[in-house]
This record gives C-alpha cells, structure tokens and sequence, in this order.
C-alpha cells in the first residue's frame, strides 16, 4: 500500500554490498491484484531487460517482499520455480488473501526478517504464523532462517513513516538507518550463501 520508492535507500544499500536488486513497480494500486500469470511476465520482462545488457552476470534470482509483499512474493516464487532458488520476507510471514501456495519442500531457501517491535508481525495469532511457517521452504532441498532485528519495528523496512493501517507499529527503538543496514547486511549474507544469521 506505500510506492515502491520507499525501498529505494535499503535497495541502494544492498546494491552497494555487491547484490543487484530490482524493485518492481505496482502502480496505481501499490497491490498485487494482478494474476499471478501477470506478476510472472513482468517480472521475467524485467530479468530480460537486466541481462541484455550484458552489464549484469546473475548466476541465481530471489525475489522478496514486506508485510502483505511477502505473500504476493511467495506466490511469485511457486510460480517461477525452479527460475527462482531464493525468497526473503521481511516484515512479514507470508500471510495472504487467499494464503499463497505452499513452498515446503521446494528447491529453495528463504529468509524470513521481523523486527522485534513489529506490532503488525507480532499481532498476528500463533496459530496463524504456525500456519503461515508450514507453507515456508523445508525439507532435503530447501529451508527457512529466521531472524529478529532487535528494536526493529514494522515501517522500518522501508522509507514511509509511521505504520497507522490496518493498525498503528510499534515503536522502533533503534534509527531507522541501523534497522535498514542490518536487514541489507543480514540478506545479503543470505543471497550469497552466507546465511543471513546474526553474528
């Protein structure tokens, strides 16, 4: 529900630890109410144009979202594997309207980033994030790192301002550019195959 520009100084931080990222537009809505399909052939239109520039040798993809983005990428990530062998969530655990498609047991790792002061994350039923868990990678070829930024919160994972819908965040206790450069540092070491754990 915010512009997608509001990712662009976390972006920049992760392009500037060596990752490429591509951070998709879904103007006028900020939803994903396309079809799946639709995400799909916008998103390999955009894998085409990054590598037909020759600029760019992506020897793997990943696609990631935050808060109610986590679910639209796990839909994308069901819809695109093998293509894609990596997922990261931040914010969110994967929740969706109707609950995307579960990744258990995919060829695919995935990180799933909260801050510990994230009311929206932390205000949803256990029983709910149980759920949500089971749909996550695991098994022989894949598997889910969990982390927490400690006094992270909700909104912090991008540039927006406060958090007010469907309820007001919780208050982060950390800057916001500490939040972002651990959550860039911390994917980073995943999308490399570092782990993403903290240290």
């Amino acid at each position: 529900l915010v512009s997608h520009t509001v990712y662009a100084p976390v972006a920049a931080r992760m392009s500037d630890l060596g990752i490429l990222v591509c951070v998709m537009s879904l103007e006028p809505l900020r939803i994903a109410v396309d079809s799946v399909e639709e995400l799909k052939k916008n998103t390999l239109r955009t894998m085409y144009e990054v590598m037909s520039t020759g600029d760019h040798d992506v020897s793997e993809w990943a696609v990631g979202g935050h808060s109610m983005g986590g679910g639209t990428a796990m839909e994308l990530a069901a819809a695109m594997k093998p293509g894609v062998s990596k997922l990261v969530l931040w914010g969110s655990v994967g929740a969706g309207f109707p609950p995307p498609p579960s990744l258990k047991g995919a060829t695919m790792d995935a990180l799933v980033l909260i801050g510990s002061e994230d009311a929206l994350v932390n205000g949803i039923p256990e029983w709910k994030k149980i759920k949500c868990r089971d749909r996550l990678p695991d098994g022989p070829r894949g598997s889910t790192t969990f982390g927490t930024i400690d006094g992270g919160n909700h909104a912090g994972f991008g540039h927006y301002g406060p958090q007010t819908f469907p309820m007001c965040d919780g208050v982060r206790t950390i800057a916001l550019e500490d939040q972002q450069r651990m959550a860039a540092e911390r994917t980073v070491k995943f999308l490399t195959g570092d782990g993403g754990k903290q240290k």
